[in-house]
């Protein structure tokens, strides 16, 4: 924005671009370690939601639902033969796939 213009962060926005990425390990355990519903616990899960950069693969695991490669993606190949865990799904070449 070349005129003059300035762009306004909201206060509490800016201090947290500021921060030094958190160690997200070490915040879990300090949240598991208060009480629920504490003010000590929600200031803590206002720091270990911010996400300023973009996570590593092992910083998405922390908060990932299930570990990376847990879920297959199917219908698909499997031996080479196209199968599915549930479902009627059909080939690529038009025939149904087996269940596993």
């Amino acid at each position: 924005m070349g005129h003059g213009c300035k762009t306004h962060q909201h206060p509490v926005r800016l201090m947290y671009l500021q921060m030094a990425k958190p160690n997200y390990l070490l915040l879990a355990s300090q949240i598991a370690a208060t009480i629920p519903g504490s003010p000590e616990r929600a200031a803590l899960q206002a720091q270990l939601y911010v996400f300023t950069e973009e996570l590593t693969k092992a910083e998405e695991q922390i908060f990932a639902y299930t570990q990376d490669g847990y879920i297959e993606a199917t219908p698909g190949y499997n031996a080479g033969v196209y199968s599915s865990y549930v479902g009627k799904y059909y080939n690529p070449n038009g025939g149904v796939a087996e269940w596993l």
